[in-house]
């Protein structure tokens, strides 16, 4: 038997992993999650009847990287319940939850899942009572490659009868897909009202980049449950335009590197690549360091007064070799450093 709960973790932060992960693993496809790996790892640890009970984001019932893995389980298992929780808060970092219970071994053609798509106001203390109470028969064979569906047969069937029917919009619009607005970093580019108006207050310019933010978990069937979300938002065309962002749009800036003072942080967002520069080979953290470092240097070198001239006194002062330069130090990683970035940032500019 194997249970596991796998980590929730971007396939931004496992690229350098991708080459090892696609030589070893038959499901990695597109931008892989990590969890589909644990799902194939878990599989073939199993002997013929031994069970595998995972949960994890449900992401791969219908997302590209998820092309592989959808077909290598309904081969290799029988599952036996799949619930998909959707909305409903399972978890704090995880967000639309699923079960899966499978079986190791052969499938027959007329075999039967149990499948739950789980509703927010239900009680998860009674999660066996609602699975038997709500849940669906479904017959494996319906889980198909092109996405899952925890949908009752006459939905199934007049689902496929459209099909038929109707022009997909795939090919209505030849396949152009484009996956919306990817941050690359949530942590630094969505905002709470509150974030949003003190940005404005320091710098009424971050109006023009601030917009009103829904998530898809916002849109709802009729109607929209905004959460008074914002996003910084570059327009199309204004990356050829980013020295304008150092100098003109101070407190973004600010916020963008001080969201980038960890490693995994910047790895992760592509777009603060293309604001400061592309990732060097030496870490993340001792860049963010050199940046601040010199910024404090001009800042502090532009407001202390110059020093008074000194006339030499004595013979050995006339001989003494030139002074050399000192090597630039960078500051310790601490708090204070990080926190002075934004006056820094205003005096440089």
């Amino acid at each position: 038997m194997v249970i596991a709960n796998p980590p929730y973790v971007r396939h931004e932060t496992i690229s350098e992993m991708a080459p090892f992960l696609r030589q070893r693993y038959s499901v990695a496809a597109g931008r892989a999650n990590l969890l589909i790996f644990f799902y194939e790892e878990g599989v073939n640890l199993l002997r013929t009847g031994g069970v595998l009970t995972l949960i994890t984001s449900n992401k791969f019932h219908r997302g590209g990287y998820g092309s592989k893995l959808r077909p290598f389980l309904t081969e290799k298992l029988q599952i036996e319940t799949l619930v998909d929780f959707g909305d409903a808060p399972v978890f704090d970092a995880i967000a639309y939850a699923s079960i899966l219970i499978g079986t190791k071994g052969s499938v027959s053609g007329e075999h039967q899942i149990r499948a739950c798509t789980w509703r927010p106001e239900n009680d998860f203390s009674a999660l066996p009572q609602t699975l038997a109470s709500e849940g669906i028969a479904l017959a494996q064979k319906h889980l198909l490659a092109d996405g899952w569906r925890l949908e009752s047969p006459a939905a199934i069937d007049l689902l496929a009868k459209l099909r038929k029917t109707g022009t997909l919009l795939g090919e209505y619009v030849g396949g152009k897909f484009y996956r919306g607005i990817i941050t690359g970093l949530n942590e630094a580019f969505v905002l709470t009202r509150e974030q949003r108006d003190d940005l404005i207050a320091e710098d009424r310019k971050s109006a023009k980049l601030i917009k009103p933010f829904l998530r898809g978990r916002d849109v709802k069937r009729w109607i929209v449950h905004p959460h008074d979300l914002y996003l910084i938002v570059f327009p199309h065309g204004f990356h050829s335009e980013l020295k304008n962002l150092r100098r003109g749009f101070i407190a973004i800036t600010s916020r963008l590197l001080l969201s980038a003072t960890t490693p995994t942080s910047w790895q992760r967002s592509s777009t603060q690549q293309r604001v400061f520069g592309s990732r060097p080979k030496f870490s993340q953290q001792s860049r963010i360091r050199v940046l601040i470092a010199s910024r404090v240097t001009l800042a502090s070198s532009r407001s202390r007064p110059p020093p008074p001239p000194t006339k030499p006194n004595s013979r050995s002062s006339r001989n003494a070799p030139p002074r050399q330069p000192q090597k630039a130090t960078l500051p310790p990683s601490s708090g204070s450093s990080v926190t002075s970035t934004k006056s820094s940032i205003a005096s440089s500019t």
